[in-house]
């Protein structure tokens, strides 16, 4: 077996002949780079940090969204925003898409100060805003374009589609392979079998082999967008001819950070998982984009039973 540093999943990331990625069309939010996503993290966890002592400072009946609101003399929205983002135990670039707006951090900071919240903490938390305003006005040049950007994926050229193609083709042949050797020792029953696959930037990941595996894959898909492919089967009692179709469904998974990436690796739930995850552990870092959630899980319903009727 190769070194988990040397192994591969397929095809090489998608990359043009100078070895750069395709330009995005215009218009469309471009994805942070690895410096302004290292920036972005850092002003993340700056904000967290210092919003969390603030929050921790309360009486305990105000640290929920509508006490907060309550004490402080601040919208419930903007508090709700801030209880939900501090509540994440390790805070990274994708929190910032959690916290309100620039103005809404202001004010909620000033409502510390009224009622007597220690001024260094409020002195390190307006420092801290104007920290992630900046990176606001120089990432994006607003709130909302930045969540766009922290959300945005590469654009699918024709070749990831070809690959993308390729990736259906080989669960529907795997299944196939499959069904017919359990068809072949079989008699009076009829067969469904089910195969599930996942492809990622052109590049189609099974089971992880060992736990480094997983970790790459788990890389591989972090903050990006991909697509869950199960090949179907619905081989009939009796009949030569089976029923072979493929269900896809479009996710995407949150930028994992360090001690989320650790933490699920370290519960074994990734063993025997095409991707090495499994939407059904209730991950809250993967998100159904378009498509069957039973797929994701393992076995299409919706086209299973549109395949039996």
């Amino acid at each position: 077996m190769p070194a988990a540093s040397q192994r591969t999943f397929g095809p090489s990331p998608l990359l043009d002949t100078q070895g750069k990625r395709p330009p995005f069309p215009a218009g469309e939010p471009q994805p942070l780079s690895e410096e302004e996503t290292a920036r972005a993290d850092q002003v993340a966890r700056r904000l967290h940090a210092v919003l969390h002592t603030l929050v921790e400072s309360l009486p305990k009946h105000a640290r929920g969204a509508s006490g907060m609101a309550r004490h402080l003399s601040v919208v419930r929205n903007t508090c709700q925003r801030v209880v939900t983002a501090v509540a994440e135990p390790q805070a990274a670039a994708q929190t910032l898409a959690r916290f309100p707006g620039v103005q809404g951090l202001q004010l909620l900071i000033q409502g510390f100060r009224g009622v007597g919240e220690d001024e260094a903490n409020v002195a390190a938390a307006l420092a801290a805003v104007e920290q992630y305003d900046q990176l606001i006005r120089d990432l994006a040049g607003s709130q909302s374009k930045l969540v766009e950007r922290l959300n945005a994926v590469a654009p699918v050229p024709a070749r990831v589609r070809s690959q993308t193609s390729e990736a259906a083709e080989i669960a529907r042949q795997r299944l196939f392979a499959a069904a017919a050797e359990v068809a072949g020792r079989t008699s009076g029953a009829t067969v469904i079998a089910c195969d599930t696959l996942v492809e990622c930037q052109g590049q189609v990941l099974g089971k992880p082999e060992d736990e480094n595996h997983a970790r790459e894959m788990l890389e591989l898909l972090s903050g990006s967008e991909h697509r869950v492919y199960s090949g179907l089967c619905l081989w009939p009692a009796g009949s030569n001819e089976p029923k072979v179709r493929v269900a896809s469904t479009t996710l995407r998974m949150d930028v994992l950070t360090q001690q989320q990436l650790d933490e699920y690796l370290a519960t074994g739930l990734w063993r025997g998982k095409a991707g090495a995850f499994g939407y059904q552990d209730r991950l809250g870092w993967v998100h159904i984009v378009e498509g069957s959630e039973s797929n994701v899980v393992g076995l299409p319903m919706e086209l299973l039973a549109e395949m039996l009727g």
